[in-house]
């Protein structure tokens, strides 16, 4: 039976509407085959014959005022507030007729050029190219998201639009033997280690914040701190496993890219795994076993680097983690190698240091600098600048298997912590164990 508040949507032509109930009271795209027994037509028939105009910009309401957006537009917004379960609604607004190509400002922009700004998501592209979305299409500026794409991006845009586009077949066929190619190659690389886990656990679920609960949250607040409780609650950032696991992907195609480059004999290079069963390190170590074309002539623990025998030609030595925030603990870790590793090793004063970090801060990105190292990161954290609050973390960004310590991300996100620094008795990101201590 379909629920009466969306027939009234559909009634009144209340696109928004429709749509927030959509999402919170049915589940798609089943209930798209649900029947009203007055007319005897489906609930995706009735959609498509009422005048709704899914491509439309029309005002909503926001926290921070009225703006006027199109739905796909406001799928983006819900998503990086938490308001959405993930990008599968975008499916089901382009279903309904959502035209990705319209422009949604007046700079000309569609909605694949403002793509290109936010954090890449492959979930996202994918369904806009293949709803046909058009990345050679140019703004009023004479750009295109093409255009607008860093050197990766760039190659997943072309890659999707190719294999979606029948003009390309020639293109398919090549790309697809070169993926077969990789994929057999890929499966030649296994980490194996004390240090490393035998299968990297992935979260067991997602865990955007809760939308009510960050509501009263923001409401705890004396009066005059409401508002900056609501700009640290828009600073907000959530990223899925599945958000990670694409930016580790990147940042390992970036190494990987980059010893392709080199002669054969050029890309032997030490693997360091962090001692400590208990941090991110060897997990994301294990995770990125997947994505490696090149194998590690050898692996060493980063507690233990006498145990290493220097027997063969080596030319780099390459170190993972899952983000970094202040830098501090990376760049220990390569101050410990400088000082001990090289002054027991003077033949390997010369070898290449690696950071494969996807997610990272500029703060963190400026510290590396300090020493010769190559850093292959995916994304920027943004860093936490909402003033006149409590908090001292880096951030106000965690992720679906973790939630980092207070110093690296604010504490409201773990502990809900009022700006002032006090309890506020409410918790708006559930409390989760991350997979690599499971």
């Amino acid at each position: 039976m379909i629920n009466q508040k969306i027939l009234d949507a559909i009634r009144e032509q209340d696109c928004f509407k429709l749509l927030n109930l959509l999402l919170v009271h049915t589940k798609l795209p089943d209930d798209f085959d649900l029947i009203d027994e007055h007319t005897g037509k489906s609930l995706l028939v009735l959609i498509q014959e009422s005048s709704i105009n899914f491509s439309e910009q029309c005002p909503v309401e926001y926290a921070w005022g009225e703006v006027n957006v199109t739905p796909l537009q406001s799928v983006f917004i819900a998503v990086q507030r938490g308001d959405a379960p993930d990008f599968e609604s975008l499916r089901y607004i382009l279903m309904l007729g959502a035209n990705v190509n319209h422009p949604i400002n007046n700079q000309g922009d569609t909605i694949l050029h403002k793509l290109m700004s936010l954090p890449s998501h492959p979930l996202a592209l994918k369904e806009l190219i293949r709803a046909g979305g058009d990345i050679f299409k140019k703004n009023n500026q004479g750009k295109t998201p093409l255009d607008l794409a860093d050197e990766i991006t760039s190659k997943y845009l072309l890659e999707t639009y190719n294999q979606n586009n029948p003009k390309h077949n020639a293109a398919i066929k090549i790309q697809r033997q070169w993926r077969s190619r990789n994929k057999l190659e890929n499966k030649s690389v296994a980490l194996t280690h004390e240090s490393l886990p035998l299968f990297p656990k992935r979260p067991l679920r997602s865990n955007p914040p809760d939308v009510k609960k960050m509501k009263l949250w923001i409401e705890k607040h004396k009066e005059e701190d409401k508002k900056t409780a609501e700009e640290v609650s828009h600073s907000i950032q959530h990223i899925t496993f599945e958000h990670f696991l694409f930016g580790l992907k990147m940042a390992v195609k970036k190494f990987n890219l980059y010893l392709h480059s080199l002669p054969e004999d050029k890309r032997n290079y030490v693997l360091l795994v962090d001692s400590r069963k208990d941090k991110s390190g060897p997990w994301v170590t294990k995770l990125a076993q997947q994505f490696l074309l090149f194998p590690p002539s050898v692996i060493i623990n980063t507690a233990d680097p006498g145990k290493f025998i220097p027997t063969m030609d080596l030319n780099h030595i390459v170190l993972f983690d899952d983000a970094s925030y202040s830098g501090n603990l990376l760049y220990k870790l390569q101050d410990s190698y400088y000082t001990s590793f090289l002054a027991k090793y003077r033949k390997y004063m010369n070898l290449q240091f690696h950071l494969i970090v996807p997610f990272t801060t500029e703060r963190a990105r400026e510290r590396f600098k300090e020493f010769p190292t190559l850093l292959h990161t995916q994304e920027t954290i943004p860093s936490f600048k909402v003033k006149n609050t409590f908090f001292k973390g880096e951030t106000a960004t965690y992720f679906d298997h973790k939630i980092p310590v207070d110093l690296s991300s604010i504490e409201c996100i773990e502990n809900g912590k009022l700006i002032t620094g006090e309890s506020s008795g409410v918790v708006f990101v559930e409390p989760m164990i991350p997979p690599y201590k499971l």
